[in-house]
């Protein structure tokens, strides 16, 4: 028998352990395979031993928990779990730390959690030092696109910056992953998750990949975590049941047929790359607390519901319209709430400007219900003479453009309940939105800027293309404005003219 004189450090890996959350475990990923430490594994190669110490809801914090029943304050510390433990046992050579994300719901994230946190991160750090001093790599949290779990972008953006501050001070490595997926996929980034929250596989490779790069040739993307220019503008069309296309039939003729869906058509048959979002959910008011019922047991207020956060808020799309008000016309909702309405309507608005304070925003009039009749319990003469005209002087007191869907709608466009729009009540309603978003005196596509800004040595015009275009030669339409100043900064911005 022939036997090498190799010594044992001849066949040395480096062992690196991947810490974090569910998005490290590879939650909704069916395939173990196709989880991010899987594939890090495989870009990796033999000369690295990868092993996934990831574990659901887990927070820097020492007091994070979460909103199942029963859950306690350090419920989901991630140091008081096995997964942490077994990391440390495992005595790598790397570690790579993606936590954060659960530390932005709203139960995690109190006036005292930045502190907190800080001080959490440096313990775990020192920890992980001490027990094998391995090269630590943080990782920024993913973007979201929805805030299912009340995880929100708001939070992740106060987070950040003390990862990155924590990192700087211990001259860690930060892995850019929170623009990652934009910087990847551009507009279809959203389309890398499997429930807004979790990546896909396809979204798990790009995750390896950056952790990859850090790993063999020390790149951690981009610095800059504000969110890359979207090229195409994104609409984002709110509603209830009919905006849903409710009756249509299934989820492949809503996505044909409901009124969204056909303006979306209708901007690419006119040369114009937009994408809309269908935001219609069930039965919904603009009143914050808004009854589907007399008995008040099934509350729908739109403010309210998560797919508000995750249809509008986290995607901060440029242009939304605001088709409700048809079910505050019930005798339980107006007769009890109709002194708020402004006040509710007012919140709404505020809640989406928030998200994106460049956001155009168009307030809808409802069709009314056939002939004014009573149908879906919706009091017809009720939504003609006293929401509708709420509606109206809210728009004009806030200075909001109005788009009048009940122009464009006739007796031949409902369908046999009286309520319910047919198709070609969803195309005359998407005809009569692709009319208000694109008037120029009134768009966010049409719209224009006005400006000069003294301040900038050098303005600069291009095109959706990146054609740069002439100040003198621009027509209505969307353009990226990119400005230099006197020392040396520039900003790049979306704008529309008119």
């Amino acid at each position: 028998m022939l036997v090498c004189g190799l010594s044992l450090n001849a066949y040395a890996v480096k062992k690196v352990a991947c810490l974090g959350n569910s998005i490290t475990y590879g939650a909704t990923i069916k395939n173990d395979a196709d989880k991010y430490p899987a594939q890090l594994q495989t870009m990796l190669g033999d000369g690295y031993l990868v092993r996934n110490f990831g574990c659901n809801s887990q927070t820097v914090q020492m007091d994070g928990y979460d909103l199942t029943e029963g859950s306690r304050p350090g419920d989901c510390a991630y140091r008081k779990k096995q997964q942490y433990r077994d990391a440390l046992a495992f005595k790598p050579d790397i570690v790579v730390i993606k936590l954060g994300t659960n530390d932005s719901k709203n139960i995690n994230w109190t006036e005292a959690s930045p502190a907190n946190f800080r001080k959490d991160l440096n313990d775990m750090l020192d920890e992980i030092r001490d027990n094998s001093n391995p090269e630590i790599l943080l990782a920024l949290p993913l973007r979201v696109k929805r805030e299912d779990w009340t995880i929100n972008e708001k939070n992740l953006h106060e987070i950040i910056p003390i990862i990155k501050s924590v990192a700087s001070d211990r001259g860690l490595g930060v892995i850019n992953l929170h623009t990652a997926f934009e910087e990847e996929k551009g507009d279809d980034w959203d389309t890398l998750y499997n429930d807004g929250v979790h990546p896909n596989a396809e979204g798990a490779r790009i995750i390896a990949t950056r952790v990859a790069d850090a790993i063999l040739h020390g790149t951690y993307g981009s610095e800059d975590v504000t969110h890359p220019l979207r090229v195409n503008p994104l609409i984002s069309c709110m509603g209830g049941l009919r905006t849903f296309g409710n009756t249509l039939g299934d989820e492949n003729a809503r996505n044909t047929l409901a009124y969204p869906a056909v303006l979306q058509a209708l901007f690419a048959a006119n040369g114009r790359t937009v994408k809309v979002v269908n935001a219609g959910i069930g039965n919904r008011t603009i009143l914050a607390d808004g009854h589907e019922d007399s008995a008040g047991t099934k509350p729908c207020g739109y403010i309210n519901n998560d797919q508000f956060r995750s249809k509008v808020l986290s995607l901060q799309p440029d242009m939304v319209t605001i088709d409700l008000g048809d079910k505050d016309a019930t005798a339980w909702n107006w007769g009890r709430l109709s002194t708020n309405f402004e006040g509710d309507y007012n919140d709404l608005v505020a809640a989406i400007r928030e998200s994106n304070p460049q956001v155009k925003i168009y307030i809808c009039i409802p069709p009314y219900n056939k002939n004014h009749t009573n149908a879906a319990n919706i009091d017809g003469v009720m939504l003609r003479d006293e929401v509708v005209p709420a509606i109206k002087a809210f728009a004009t007191k806030y200075e909001l453009p109005v788009i009048d869907l009940n122009e464009a709608v006739g007796a031949v466009h409902y369908q046999g309940d009286n309520y319910h729009l047919n198709v070609s009540g969803h195309e005359a309603v998407a005809s009569k939105l692709y009319e208000g978003l694109t008037k120029d005196d009134q768009s966010g596509i049409g719209e224009v800027i006005a400006a000069t800004d003294l301040h900038a040595l050098t303005t600069e015009c291009y095109d959706l293309n990146g054609r740069r275009i002439p100040s003198s030669n621009l027509l209505a339409g969307i353009y990226i404005i990119r400005k230099t100043y006197p020392d040396g900064k520039t900003t790049v911005e979306k704008t529309v003219v008119r």
